[in-house]
């Protein structure tokens, strides 16, 4: 009977762990710094060039988020600001631009006020509409040029929250990705090692 009970109380132990480490990975830790345009990858200035040709307030950060090097460019591009992502190797990421709730069609924003609501309390601190290639064969160009042009239709558009919570075995702060139709896509606890990334 000892062995019995000893053995649930190791499986339910191991299993605890298990669930415990699987909500560990779900931590995003960003580790960003500023750096000179000189210290970014040619092919990500040729990349980002029609849009940095009409831009003002450029900034160049290098972000590290444990595993992975990313390259970012901030601006404010025809009175947006925008957030260009590359990946270390020169592909492009997305392209993130700030807005308030407003600017979320109807809908899609009642479908993320919904989810916010079960919360006891929330703070949005950063939200961002993402673009990126629907396609996986779009080239980088393409995608970039299509945006420039309003031409968004072939895009993936997704919606990046940052938000502080409170209730539901949330504290702090977390990232939300929602899909186009306001559908929670991915949660993730937000560790910062840098206040750059405050405003976009």
């Amino acid at each position: 009977m000892r062995k019995i009970k000893l053995t649930i109380i190791i499986t339910f132990g191991l299993l605890l762990c298990g669930e415990l480490s699987g909500h560990a990975q779900k931590v995003k830790k960003e580790y960003e710094k500023s750096v000179k345009a000189g210290e970014i990858p040619k092919e990500v200035l040729d990349k980002a060039s029609p849009l940095l040709k009409d831009a003002e307030q450029i900034d160049y950060y290098e972000e590290y988020n444990g595993d992975e090097l990313f390259y970012e460019i901030k601006m404010e591009w025809n009175g947006m600001q925008l957030s260009v992502e590359f990946y270390e190797d020169g592909r492009l990421m997305d392209i993130e631009r700030l807005i308030t709730m407003e600017e979320v069609r109807e809908g899609r924003r009642e479908q993320i006020e919904k989810l916010l609501n079960t919360y006891d309390r929330y703070k949005i601190t950063r939200l961002q509409r993402q673009y990126s290639a629907e396609d996986q064969d779009e080239e980088d160009e393409e995608v970039i040029e299509e945006f420039i042009e309003y031409d968004t239709d072939d895009l993936t558009v997704r919606y990046e929250m940052v938000v502080y919570l409170k209730g539901d075995g949330k504290y702090g702060l977390y990232e939300l990705l929602f899909d186009d139709d306001g559908e929670l896509i991915e949660t993730q606890k937000v560790e910062r090692r840098s206040p750059d990334n405050v405003l976009y």
